[in-house]
């Protein structure tokens, strides 16, 4: 009869492991590349920034230069900063709860089948 529960507690880590490598998989190689790629079209959305600036300063500091670009088109992609796109960002906190969740459960699921033996020792320990 024993046996029957200790695989039943075997199947209950093993989901609980498989928890926790999904939740870090989705960290390590969705999250972390993502924000690397957003992080790179912030700065690239920047330079772009500061090149319209500078075309529309420049020809103060050297009139040879010749106006490229209109100040309307550089206005239109001005952007104020840190705002961003509302509903990505609820996405991102959505999936950063689902994220945690899954560790969460994986952790306590794998706690809960080592609990009993860990108890064992401690109570076989000589104090």
């Amino acid at each position: 009869m024993a046996e029957p529960q200790s695989r039943r507690w075997g199947y209950v880590e093993f989901l609980g492991l498989g928890l926790i490598l999904v939740a870090t998989a989705w960290q390590v190689f969705l999250v972390d590349p993502t924000a690397a790629i957003q992080r790179d079209a912030a700065f690239y959305d920047v330079e772009r920034k500061l090149d319209a600036i500078w075309v529309q300063l420049g020809p103060l500091f050297d009139p040879e230069r010749v106006r490229v670009e209109p100040w309307v088109n550089a206005d239109s992609r001005w952007k104020l900063a840190g705002k961003g796109n509302p509903e990505l960002a609820s996405q991102l906190t959505m999936f950063t709860w689902i994220r945690f969740g899954l560790f969460l459960i994986g952790s306590v699921l794998t706690l809960i089948v080592k609990w009993p033996g860990i108890a064992a020792r401690v109570r076989l320990t000589p104090r």
